[in-house]
């Protein structure tokens, strides 16, 4: 019975370094690597009226590597988006450049925003993504959320799902 009882406690030992070396490595100057939900929401115009516009995103930041798909709203129009990047980060920071990026509408409110506001081009014809830089400033950071500024000023509240 001594025997299981030293056994149990070896266990419970390296479990916990191991616990304990998994925190370590999201330390703040690294990016927080995994699997994050990110919102964000902002009051816009839709047709020249007061609308709400917001994102959805999940985001996976793996070795550096950015994956982004979403939903954006502006009002009742939405599109579907997906981009990729880079992912690094100081200590209030998280920062890359963009490789890819794509949106789609995704419902005739969409299709009818795009026609008769942006002369028929897709939402993100306007501003190619590519080689474009991103910055956001963390306001708090846990290994479970974090909150952030992005470069126009929109609070980004990100969670683990």
């Amino acid at each position: 019975m001594k025997n299981l009882s030293f056994r149990f406690k070896i266990g419970l030992a390296i479990c916990s370094l191991l616990v304990l070396g998994c925190s370590m490595t999201q330390g703040q100057t690294t990016p927080p690597e995994g699997t994050w939900v990110c919102k964000a929401e902002w009051p816009c115009k839709q047709d020249g009226a007061k609308a709400q516009c917001s994102v959805v995103q999940q985001s996976l930041c793996v070795d550096h590597v950015l994956t982004v798909t979403g939903l954006v709203s502006i009002g009742t129009a939405q599109w579907s988006e997906e981009k990729s990047g880079s992912c690094y980060a100081s200590s209030d920071t998280l920062y890359g450049t963009w490789s890819s990026g794509k949106t789609t509408a995704q419902n005739d409110e969409a299709r009818r925003f795009e026609r008769e506001t942006l002369g028929g081009k897709g939402l993100g014809a306007g501003s190619p993504i590519k080689g474009q830089e991103y910055r956001i400033r963390f306001t708090s950071r846990t290994d479970r959320q974090f909150t952030a500024i992005n470069a126009e000023g929109r609070v980004v509240a990100c969670t683990r799902p």
